[in-house]
């Protein structure tokens, strides 16, 4: 069956806005998403050209939403800042903070500071941005749909290793280095264990920049398949997505490399 546009349905759109707009844990997870993409999947004829639509309209629905709500946080700010003219940069900040908490958006401290000192300039020089104006000054919408986009990143990677591995299953046995593997297993397992909310794919692409040079490198879809198969063994499965944001070194290299 070929995608249209009833892919993405109310239902669907309500989704999607509450896990990647509103943060809604207590509704939907990750666990409810990854299950739209797997039986979208199962339902049409998945062709490059259908997985850019599917990704795409989804990335349209939520940069209309974030629009429109942020249309409506500095529509009811300028309103109230006009009327109240607040000369206090602390109460301003409080009041916009407070304007994006009752519409469920999150809002950095940078961005918050940039917001205050645009209204603080209207209060003392009359001097206001249109509201498109602060949509690409501030970077808010982007800052949601990069999210969007990393969890797409993480979906297709894992797409492709399980296409990868049913076909090498077909083809017979996978003709693994026994060696390298062994080298990945030990870095990945005194690597997780320090750092336990590691996501497997930042992991995989640490491990294959160690062993880029190496004659006996393998593909990274092998990496990531090993890094999987050796947190399975060691009970430290970990699908969820990165909360580790910091940047990290492997550990064990110096022995392994």
């Amino acid at each position: 069956m070929e995608i249209n546009d009833d892919f993405l349905d109310s239902g669907a759109k309500l989704l999607f806005s509450a896990f990647f707009i509103y943060r809604d844990a207590s509704r939907f997870t990750k666990k409810d998403v990854d299950e739209f993409f797997i039986s979208t999947m199962q339902k049409y004829d998945l062709s490059r050209s259908a997985w850019l639509f599917i990704i795409s309209s989804i990335r349209y629905h939520l940069y209309s939403e974030l629009r429109s709500v942020l249309f409506v946080i500095f529509s009811n700010l300028d309103s109230q800042i006009k009327k109240e003219m607040y000369k206090d940069k602390g109460h301003l900040m409080e009041i916009i903070s407070y304007e994006f908490k009752k519409q469920r958006l999150f809002i950095k401290i940078p961005v918050l500071n940039r917001i205050s000192e645009d209204y603080f300039n209207f209060i003392e020089h009359d001097i206001i941005l249109s509201c498109d104006e602060r949509y690409d000054r501030y970077n808010i919408i982007e800052s949601y749909i990069l999210d969007y986009m990393n969890y797409v990143n993480d979906l297709l990677l894992t797409v492709i290793y399980d296409f990868n591995n049913k076909r090498k299953r077909k083809r017979g046995a996978i003709n693994n280095n026994v060696e390298l593997k062994d080298k990945v297993f030990k870095i990945a397992d005194l690597t997780v264990k320090k750092i336990p909310n590691l996501s497997n794919y930042r992991l995989a692409k640490a491990i294959q920049r160690h062993f880029s040079g190496n004659k006996k490198t393998v593909s990274y879809n092998t990496y990531l398949a090993w890094v999987k198969e050796c947190r399975k063994e060691m009970g430290a499965e970990y699908e969820s997505d990165d909360t580790y944001k910091k940047s990290f070194s492997l550990e064990g290299t110096e022995f392994f490399s």
